[in-house]
């Protein structure tokens, strides 16, 4: 929680998504791409618990750490990279976070691996 990263949508090599803004295709990164892609992935998750007569999963960070606690198989950790330059500005004084094993500013616990989430989703009553 507070300013860092919870979680990390794609690794470097994936980072940039295609997206349509005002019917131009253009190519974009960041929160403004994942936050509505790990979105939609919890609306999957909600659908499928629905379907099954289950609640819906509400605020949904202590889930998640809760998984991060009992299952690491269910996150990729991204462990390289840094967040010392974005939108086209470098930091002067070299501030940011480096990426590594775990847990760190930059990536927050990793990479949702979908399927894993989703098993310990509907395993919740």
């Amino acid at each position: 929680y507070g300013d860092h990263r919870d979680l990390h949508l794609c690794d470097r090599r994936q980072r940039q998504m295609c997206i349509r803004d005002r019917y131009q295709r253009r190519v974009r990164d960041g929160t403004s791409c994942s936050a509505p892609e790990v979105a939609a992935m919890i609306a999957l998750i909600n659908g499928a618990r629905a379907d099954k007569g289950k609640s819906f999963m509400g605020f949904i960070n202590p889930f998640v750490y809760d998984v991060f606690d009992k299952d690491k198989t269910a996150f990729k950790d991204i462990t390289q990279g840094n967040n010392k330059c974005s939108e086209g500005c470098c930091s002067q004084t070299g501030a940011g976070f480096e990426a590594t094993a775990g847990y760190d500013a930059v990536t927050g616990l990793g990479a949702f691996v979908f399927s894993k989430i989703m098993q310990h989703a509907m395993a919740l009553p």
